[in-house]
């Protein structure tokens, strides 16, 4: 047995008996809160050696952020296979976009916000600022200079990568929120998928803008 499990075992073992000992004193929607959260740490412990780690979150989330103890952040840091974590934004990162040559990762967020960072470091470059809601796509052109943005604020914002300025803003003739954008092979024109329900009538299809 690998000794990185003897630990979490261990706990277990801690937890059951305080649930134990809790029925004596405790009252009954305690203890079976506690023996709710003892369950879901033998489930993910069991998930997490069958190698089910995706599995294992689910399971390590549905517990309430109040009832996390320590048997919780250990099966948690051994499921996380994240290489590394970014933390900036103050909302969910809502999309995420490489560069084509590798060297830079732009994150987009619900707090209105674009960060640009130099990869692998995660130097951080730029703050983008300029959307008035969430930043929910993003592109890079295919030579790397243009960052596409489009957000529930119904634009579309182009970005220099090296100033962090904005070039270009397009609101018409959007009027529900930007859920795509994509750049054209030549770099010359860019996609935009948008969902404009009418009634009795399809959703219109808009093709490349150039830019």
């Amino acid at each position: 047995m690998r000794l990185n499990w003897l630990l979490p075992m261990a706990l277990m073992v801690l937890a059951s008996a305080s649930v134990h000992a809790q029925k004596k004193n405790a009252s009954p929607s305690l203890v079976a809160g506690r023996e709710l959260y003892l369950s879901r740490m033998q489930a993910a412990e069991a998930l997490i050696q069958l190698g089910q780690t995706a599995e294992a979150r689910e399971v390590l989330n549905a517990v309430k952020a109040g009832e996390r103890q320590l048997e919780w952040k250990i099966l948690s840091a051994i499921a996380d296979r994240s290489a590394r974590t970014i933390v900036h934004h103050t909302a969910s990162v809502a999309a995420v976009a490489f560069s084509h040559d590798g060297q830079w990762v732009a994150t987009g967020s619900a707090d209105s916000t674009i960060v640009l960072w130099h990869y692998p470091a995660f130097e951080k470059v730029h703050v983008l600022r300029g959307h008035q809601g969430q930043v929910s796509t993003l592109a890079f052109s295919p030579d790397g200079s243009t960052l596409a943005s489009g957000s529930t604020d119904k634009t579309v914002k182009c970005w220099n990568v090296t100033t962090g300025a904005p070039t270009k803003t397009f609101t018409s003739p959007f009027t529900r929120g930007i859920y795509q954008v994509r750049f054209s092979p030549d770099g010359k024109k860019l996609a935009v998928c948008t969902w404009e329900l009418l009634k009795d009538k399809s959703p219109p299809v808009l093709g490349y803008t150039v830019v």
